[in-house]
């Protein structure tokens, strides 16, 4: 391949390589090479249907695509499927299971509780109220004596 009048060279074929040589591409209406140390695309971004069981697994661990960008969504759709995922990360302390980052999930189950999010709304101004807390959410302690 003679590249003696290329003007674009993109090293790399993971999400912004692909990305900048597709827009270079179109856009510009020049032709882009891009080069890649793997024989596929897609980076660490790759996966690949297991032969024996017709798994579809991530090559080089898991990579989780997420926006709320309807333009970059259909952008993305445009190159390749994307299936249902819910991120969901768990942690086990004394042979219980509870939410990860915590959240009211966390706390309701860790202590046995049912609260709600309209509960907390009103014990939070009961605190600010009666100055245990600020509006800024940070909790002072009186010390008692």
């Amino acid at each position: 391949m003679d590249l003696t009048n290329l003007k674009y060279l993109v090293v790399g074929s993971g999400f912004f390589g692909s990305v900048i040589a597709e827009r270079i591409a179109q856009d510009k209406n020049e032709p882009v090479v891009v080069i890649d140390k793997r024989s596929h695309l897609g980076g660490n971004c790759f996966s690949q249907i297991d032969e024996e069981t017709g798994i579809e697994f991530h090559k080089y661990g898991t990579h989780i695509f997420h926006t709320s960008n309807e333009r970059v969504l259909k952008y993305i759709k445009r190159f390749t499927a994307l299936n249902s995922y819910r991120h969901q990360v768990l942690t086990v302390y004394r042979d219980r299971v509870y939410q990860m980052p915590i959240n009211l999930e966390t706390i309701n189950s860790f202590y046995g509780l049912n609260l709600r999010p309209s509960v907390l709304i009103t014990c939070r101004w009961a605190a600010i109220s009666a100055g245990a807390a600020t509006s800024t959410g940070y909790f002072s302690a009186a010390a008692s004596g």
